[in-house]
């Protein structure tokens, strides 16, 4: 089941896709519509509870920490016991008992869905090795790249090691933090594939400077990595294993799912050069018609941060989450009545957080100038920008029309952190059975904490046939 990233509960991924997808596509209208009765029960949930939705339902924090290590027959014995006192009791288990009455008002449609994406969540056990590295001459380094260089690293040269490859060729290598790691500390060849000529100026510059005696290697029995194998790249790096005789293994971690691109789009339907890559996928998708509800908000989805770091967001920053994603989506209301899109002209827009509403869009009103752009792809005389008096009323006006519906795009929120590891399983999946069907044995292995790094797995194939999943 590990390697096909299937929960326990399916035995193959024929299996699992179509329930997958059935699932997905009756579930779509949930994120046009909310039932009366759900809308009901998300506006009488605090804010906090927002976590518990997007575990899936409220099980996980029934138990409490410190218990969680007893065994499974004690703590059905221990919540019981609890569920019986609960009115009587008086020690640190408030959190406890809030959410078990709150779960007893909860409908029970919303009950079978939350329940429902819980069962098609893979569980994958993280490689727990880690390597103690210096990367001092590297200042700016940040924490989540050194995250997953330390961990991304030790699981290559343990699959090296096993399938016999000396050399590794490292595709997207940027400013060679990987490679330099991999030839400093584990002794390896590296050859580093980067198109960003800057960067490979940059990393030239750092390896003559830093590692002079790594310059003249031989390529041998060779390992394919890459860390951040971004959209379509992902799948040229599996097309190139496939042909490629030198090459005897691969460990890539897939990332930007949502800038896979398009084949073909009409009609409301979305079509992708190189998703589904499998023909498992193919047929089914052709069967599912999952060209109406698997599109790029899908993709997207599958590449946001997982559910853990939803989880350790306090109820002061969902607050300020929740209003962040009203303000996106009142700018997306108004540039498509205007006819236009909107680009954003930087990452970090320097937020400013007011405790009252209305100050908090006044000043992200204020900065929008600053952070995005309006575009028009016809020219016309009826255009305005984001310093236009025409514009900055469409938006105030529709930011009092939708301001009280922040709670409600959290709850939407949580559905997205609930449904995200199963987006991302499926495009995983998709790729594992690509390679399967070439004849090469394929496997997910999960390396970094996701709360740190998101895109937090590895795709592993061998050309070896004694290849097996990696015991942590």
């Amino acid at each position: 089941h590990k390697e096909m990233t299937l929960p326990p509960s399916y035995i193959t991924s024929k299996e699992y896709v179509t329930d997958s997808l059935s699932f997905l596509k009756s579930f779509s209208m949930v994120f046009n519509n909310f039932p009366r009765d759900w809308l009901a029960y998300f506006n009488s949930l605090a804010i906090e509870d927002m976590n518990s939705l997007a575990l899936g339902g409220f099980k996980l924090l029934f138990i409490p920490i410190e218990v969680t290590h007893l065994i499974p027959e004690f703590l059905s014995r221990f919540a019981k016991f609890l569920s019986h006192h609960r009115y009587s009791l008086n020690f640190p288990l408030k959190l406890f008992f809030t959410k078990f009455l709150k779960n007893e008002t909860c409908p029970s449609s919303l009950k079978a869905v939350l329940h429902k994406i819980e069962s098609l969540k893979p569980k994958l056990d993280p490689f727990s090795q880690k390597c103690a590295y210096d990367f001092s001459h590297n200042s700016g380094l940040s924490k989540k790249k050194l995250h997953e260089v330390v961990f991304f690293a030790p699981l290559i040269d343990t699959i090296c090691k096993r399938h016999n490859a000396d050399t590794i060729i490292d595709i997207g290598s940027g400013l060679g933090y990987l490679s330099h790691l991999l030839n400093d500390y584990f002794k390896y060849p590296v050859l580093g594939i980067e198109c960003d000529s800057e960067k490979v100026t940059t990393a030239y510059r750092n390896q003559i400077k830093y590692f002079p005696n790594s310059r003249d290697k031989i390529l041998k029995n060779s390992c394919i990595v890459g860390l951040h194998a971004c959209a379509d790249l992902s799948i040229t790096i599996l097309d190139l294993f496939t042909k490629l005789d030198f090459v005897n293994c691969l460990v890539i971690m897939p990332c930007c799912y949502h800038r896979i691109e398009f084949e073909s789009v009409y009609g409301g339907k979305e079509y992708f050069k190189h998703f589904p890559a499998s023909q498992l996928f193919k047929d089914m998708w052709e069967n599912s018609e999952a060209e109406n509800f698997i599109r790029r908000p899908f993709l997207r989805l599958a590449c946001q941060q997982s559910v853990q770091s939803f989880l350790k967001m306090t109820g002061e920053e969902h607050t300020a989450h929740a209003r962040s994603c009203m303000h996106r989506a009142v700018l997306q209301k108004v540039v498509e009545s205007a006819n236009c899109n909107v680009t954003r002209l930087k990452r970090k827009s320097g937020k400013t957080r007011f405790l009252d509403a209305d100050e908090d869009f006044q000043a992200y009103l204020d900065n929008l100038r600053n952070t995005h752009q309006l575009n028009y792809q016809t020219s016309s005389i009826n255009t305005f920008d984001t310093k236009d008096e025409r514009f900055l009323k469409m938006m105030h006006d529709t930011w009092i029309e939708q301001k009280d519906n922040c709670q409600l795009m959290e709850v939407l929120t949580a559905f997205q952190a609930s449904l995200q590891g199963v987006c991302e399983n499926l495009i995983l999946l998709d790729r594992v059975e690509f390679l399967k069907e070439k004849g090469f044995k394929c496997y997910v292995q999960k390396v970094t904490d996701d709360s740190i790094s998101p895109r937090c797995f590895a795709l592993v194939a061998v050309k070896s046939k004694s290849d097996r999943q990696i015991n942590t």
